[in-house]
């Protein structure tokens, strides 16, 4: 599979393009900053792996990285470290809205090739039993 791998900087998603390419999937690393995944990964690494760059919470970018890859797969372990820091602390807004756009963008890229797009979330954010929101995900409001 060609599998788009929203979050590749990340922690799991670092860990993630060895795995792939070890099981002989074809990864292809979305990212905001093409510089500091090659600091982070080895050269034998980034011979086999596709970068593109782009933001997470764009629906073009991430639509049009998952066509123009011909990614039948994707795995979505992006988080929100800029929601973070500062006054307004919304992780699980800034999460709901990447969860979303991805979504957004795996449905309208089936639709334009013609094809199902796999797809796996691996977060955190999404998973918090937080009181009062009924077992909901952010993604669902």
């Amino acid at each position: 599979m060609r599998i788009l791998i929203v979050g590749a900087t990340g922690k799991f998603g670092a860990r993630l393009i060895p795995a792939l390419i070890a099981s002989s999937h074809t990864p292809v690393a979305f990212v905001r900053n093409r510089a500091k995944l090659e600091s982070m990964l080895p050269a034998s690494l980034q011979a086999n792996l596709t970068i593109v760059t782009g933001d997470a919470e764009s629906i073009s970018d991430v639509k049009d990285a998952l066509v123009d890859n011909k990614c039948d797969g994707l795995v979505c372990c992006a988080g929100a470290p800029s929601a973070m820091s500062g006054p307004n602390k919304n992780i699980q807004s800034r999460q709901g809205i990447i969860s979303k756009q991805v979504i957004s963008a795996a449905v309208q890229a089936g639709q334009e090739t013609g094809t199902v797009i796999r797809g796996w979330w691996v977060s955190g954010f999404a998973l918090m039993d937080e009181p009062g929101r009924g077992g909901r995900v952010f993604a669902d409001e």
